[in-house]
């Protein structure tokens, strides 16, 4: 039975007599599923080859840094996973399901204040040279900084989505429990890319199959790109997002079009953006009163 909802993590939690059994909705976390048969990841290649057959009561803490440490979609998206598990084991705890929670001996990450790396314009200048308009790969790299979505959206969005020049779509975070829906106007700039650009019926990107991507295979594709491109690994799609928002909070975009935009529920992200625009801003501002300043200063000093 549903025993509490946690939509910031896109999770549901269900707990069966004997089992622990965790449904992750979001494809860029890595899914944890618990049952007293074993337990594994939804990947094949991962724990679930090599810890399938162990059961929940033999998960240690180092089983679950691996999570942990796996793919992630944002920076805090590895600690959510870790928040989740520690939360999951305390009611099996409560419930005399399992004598220990082992993910309270799990780390949170330490996230610095850089997060993702923002593409430089020389990487884009690469990006853009290898991968002209009217190329699939063009279409991506435009899309994710134009219309700043998350790469679990991207893949999904499509004609259909589009009315009288707005995307207006559901965002996959948050699922079913707290469906956020954006409408955000498609700049000329990326419709001429649209246009130019052979697309899928119901996905503007689409396989050679003229099937959508699914997140995970669209981020590995991506970053195959960005390689032929000689764009370094540390270039990646939410890295895209990320200059987008920067770029839109340097030319005043207040906390709460940032969060209109990119599909933030709160302001806390959006500040990040806001506050360091707002401090260059300040800062240009302020050293041009100290330029002033300084020199009356000291040129009253040197005359006494």
């Amino acid at each position: 039975m549903p025993l509490q909802d946690l939509p910031q993590l896109g999770y549901e939690i269900l707990f069966a007599p004997d089992s622990v059994e965790c449904i992750g909705q979001d494809p860029s976390v890595a899914k944890p599923k618990v049952t007293d048969q074993g337990w594994f990841t939804s990947d094949a290649e991962d724990l679930g080859q090599h810890d399938g057959d162990k059961s929940y009561e033999q998960l240690r803490p180092r089983h679950i840094r691996k999570w942990r440490d796996g793919k992630s979609e944002t920076p805090e998206a590895e600690n959510e996973l870790v928040k989740f598990l520690r939360q999951v084991f305390a009611h099996g705890v409560r419930q005399d399901m399992v004598d220990s929670n082992p993910a309270k001996a799990v780390e949170y990450i330490s996230i610095g204040s850089t997060g993702f790396h923002s593409w430089t314009r020389e990487e884009f200048g690469k990006y853009r040279s290898r991968w002209p308009v009217g190329t699939k790969q063009r279409l991506a790299m435009e899309m994710l900084l134009l219309f700043g979505l998350r790469r679990s959206d991207v893949v999904v969005a499509g004609p259909q989505h589009v009315r009288d020049g707005w995307l207006k779509m559901t965002l996959f975070k948050g699922g079913k429990k707290t469906p956020t829906v954006i409408e955000i106007p498609v700049l000329a700039s990326l419709q001429s890319v649209i246009d130019a650009t052979p697309c899928g019926d119901l996905s503007f990107l689409a396989t050679g199959f003229g099937k959508p991507y699914t997140a995970n295979g669209f981020g590995n594709t991506f970053k195959r790109w960005c390689a032929a491109a000689g764009v370094p690994d540390n270039c990646s799609t939410h890295g895209l997002r990320k200059v987008g928002a920067a770029i839109a909070a340097k030319n005043g975009a207040t906390d709460h079009q940032l969060m209109a935009i990119f599909g933030w529920l709160t302001s806390k992200e959006a500040q990040r953006y806001t506050r360091a625009a707002n401090r260059k801003r300040m800062a240009g501002e302020a050293m041009g009163l100290l330029e002033e300043k300084a020199a009356a200063e000291t040129a009253h000093t040197a005359n006494k």
